[in-house]
């Protein structure tokens, strides 16, 4: 007897998608079905065919591994005494209320209701905070995960509760939350009012002009022509600033983008402007007011198109608190006061 499909494994690489096949029974021959008689046992012999799919999958970058969502494990003092991670120290002073940490990812991002501090937080893996909180599975399994549901294994929480959304510097951000009332999935987050995340003051180089912390636009400069968007360089406002994705000059180049000249038809080839650059329009060629080198860590500035603000770190540009917190990077305080 034989199960008519039978699973298996060809590779015990984890994180080829390819690895489980399944065997199917195609067909049974015999070339006889005799009863043996008397003491000899006839010999038959049966053909059985089977059916393999076979996979096959062009080479892939793994850019995600999932395999290891999260390890829990006590930590001991030097006495040998379990350390209680509950109790947090936040801002050089031991905390009095129990700060819960969360052990699944989350997702900030702006809210869409005028409010210039107010964001919306999600959760982009329900079944990851399912099992983080020992929740019933089938009870959820049609539903969406709301933060009703979170919130009331979590702790005491009420109106005023804090959250806290650590930035790579190590610095904590702080709002108050509340359930959306319409879509429960989603937790309306209002930011504090934080100095910590102000604009940078940049200076310009034109005379007349203050001091600011936005920008206009990113934009790619192999992509983008000032020029054509303003009808002309003549036309371009004097103090136009961009942030720059690419780098615009190559000591190997001659002559550079028509774009990027200025009134006398001058290539920007005397003044290499670099990708994450700050630069401006001084009414006769584009200047950096910043580059890679100069850029303090953290630098934040706001786009004026997008009304996000950006952060640099260093290396590169990043939405400055906006995007996804793994488990660890953010916390509630379910008893504010």
């Amino acid at each position: 007897m034989f199960n008519p499909a039978l699973e298996i494994q060809t590779t015990d690489n984890y994180i080829d998608w390819t690895s489980l096949s399944v065997v199917y029974l195609d067909g049974m021959t015999f070339s006889s079905r005799t009863i043996p008689q008397g003491v000899d046992s006839d010999i038959d012999i049966a053909t059985v065919d089977f059916q393999i799919p076979v996979w096959i999958s062009p080479p892939a970058k793994v850019k995600k591994l999932g395999i290891v969502r999260s390890i829990i494990a006590n930590i001991f003092t030097e006495d040998g005494d379990i350390k209680e991670l509950s109790q947090l120290v936040f801002n050089g002073t031991q905390a009095n209320t129990v700060y819960v940490n969360n052990r699944y990812p989350v997702i900030l991002f702006k809210s869409n209701n005028n409010e210039p501090r107010d964001y919306d937080l999600t959760i982009p893996d329900k079944w990851q905070a399912i099992q983080t909180l020992g929740l019933d599975e089938k009870e959820f399994a049609n539903k969406t995960l709301d933060w009703n549901s979170v919130l009331a294994t979590q702790g005491s929480f009420k109106a005023g509760s804090y959250i806290y959304f650590k930035q790579p510097s190590g610095y904590e951000m702080r709002g108050t939350f509340a359930v959306n009332p319409v879509d429960p999935h989603i937790l309306l987050v209002t930011m504090d009012e934080d100095p910590n995340q102000k604009n940078a003051s940049i200076a310009s180089t034109v005379s007349g002009i203050q001091p600011r912390g936005t920008i206009d636009a990113i934009i790619d400069p192999f992509q983008y022509n000032p020029i054509e968007k303003f009808k002309g360089v003549a036309n371009i406002p004097i103090g136009e600033r961009y942030l720059l994705l690419e780098t615009i000059g190559d000591e190997g180049n001659s002559d550079g983008p028509d774009g990027w000249k200025g009134p006398d038809g001058s290539s920007q080839q005397s003044y290499k402007l670099l990708a994450n650059s700050i630069i401006e329009w001084n009414g006769s060629q584009w200047v950096t007011l910043k580059d890679p080198s100069t850029l303090n860590n953290p630098t934040y500035i706001q786009n004026l198109k997008t009304k996000i603000q950006y952060v640099w770190n260093g290396t590169e540009w990043l939405k400055s608190f906006e995007g996804e917190y793994a488990p660890g990077f953010w916390r509630l305080d379910p008893d504010p006061a």
